[in-house]
């Protein structure tokens, strides 16, 4: 699966599938939000991290991730949202 990644304020990204851009509640929750890049699951290898981000999609449309998988975005796909 392919998530969108959006950077928070405090450094978290927050993660919504690709087919989705995030929702006015996770803005307001967890905004202002900036579109930094994609994030592929093939490449995570901790699989109890990304069960929590499916049950928080399948619950919120969205999962809130450490900063420090920043280093799992793919590149040449940043823009602006």
């Amino acid at each position: 699966m392919i998530f969108r990644a959006y950077a928070r304020g405090d450094g978290a990204l927050l993660l919504v599938p690709d087919c989705l851009v995030a929702s006015r509640d996770a803005e307001r929750r967890h905004g202002p939000l900036l579109f930094i890049g994609r994030i592929d699951d093939r490449h995570l290898a901790d699989q109890a991290v990304w069960n929590r981000v499916l049950a928080d999609i399948d619950r919120q449309s969205y999962a809130v991730v450490r900063g420090s998988m920043r280093s799992l975005l793919t590149s040449g796909t940043t823009e602006t949202a």
